[in-house]
């Protein structure tokens, strides 16, 4: 997918995943010091990972450690963790520097807000530290054992017109996609996408073109006419300044009215 840049919705998920292979290992630590802040990081902020340059000036010391809960992919390019009972999430306890950690603390609980709640946790070998849980619901979120980073590439916001078949989005505004690993939730697959001929600009009948190529990949793939499916199709057209520099791109792509997408329309 061309043209792909970042969103605040990435830097939100910065507590996911496990480190490479390749990782440096981290320094452990024996502190028994009740009085140390800890937090539980199961993502890009473990040392090794691509965050952890960012906040290891915070960080005095960590250690691997487990702890009890269940993780998902939320098909945003990060996992969103419930802390209960089925499941272990493995990462690392940070240590923080006693200096700056109310700064941490304060900076990261802004940052998750909205999306993530901080809550107290304990690990397999009994220490207590914080870590931030998803709020949301994650019915329809696919169940991970861990986080590999093989979805992170998703949550990523580009034009709606530079993605391809197949693609899976949501949060649009007619312009712009958040894209979504096709197997959680989703508000939208791309269906078709086509470069029309050059011809003067009407909006009309670039749209009915649209239409009727739309309607026909969709009979294709469903097996069945849109008019007569819980399947509904969106259109994506070029603006007038677009379609007369030579951006004569058209995409259709399928939702289902009031409710999300779940799976694909290759069945997957």
């Amino acid at each position: 997918m061309a043209g792909v840049a970042a969103v605040a919705v990435t830097a939100i998920g910065v507590f996911v995943g496990l480190p490479r292979n390749d990782a440096p290992p981290a320094p452990a630590t024996t502190s028994t010091d009740s009085t140390a802040v800890r937090v539980f990081t199961y993502g890009s902020s473990m040392p090794g990972e691509s965050r952890y340059g960012e906040i290891k000036e915070y960080v005095e010391s960590s250690t691997r450690a487990v702890v009890e809960g269940l993780l998902y992919d939320s098909g945003l390019g990060y996992p969103a963790a419930k802390f209960e009972p089925g499941g272990e999430i493995p990462g690392f306890v940070l240590t923080l520097d006693p200096d700056t950690a109310d700064a941490f603390m304060r900076e990261q609980t802004a940052l998750e807000s909205g999306l993530f709640a901080p809550v107290t946790v304990q690990t397999q070998s009994g220490v207590s530290a914080t870590a931030w849980e998803w709020i949301g619901a994650t019915d329809g979120m696919p169940r991970i054992d861990a986080w590999d980073g093989s979805t992170a590439e998703y949550g990523q916001a580009v034009d709606i017109r530079a993605l391809s078949v197949g693609d899976c989005f949501t949060n649009s505004d007619g312009r712009t996609a958040l894209t979504v690993w096709c197997d959680a939730p989703h508000g939208y697959e791309t269906l078709h996408v086509e470069s029309l001929p050059a011809a003067p600009y009407s909006v009309d009948a670039i749209d009915a073109t649209a239409a009727e190529r739309c309607d026909d990949a969709f009979t294709g793939k469903v097996g069945e006419r849109a008019d007569a499916s819980e399947l509904a199709i969106e259109r994506f057209l070029p603006s007038r300044e677009e379609w007369e520099s030579g951006d004569r791109v058209v995409l259709c792509a399928v939702y289902k009215p009031g409710a999300l997408l779940e799976g694909t329309l290759d069945g997957g």
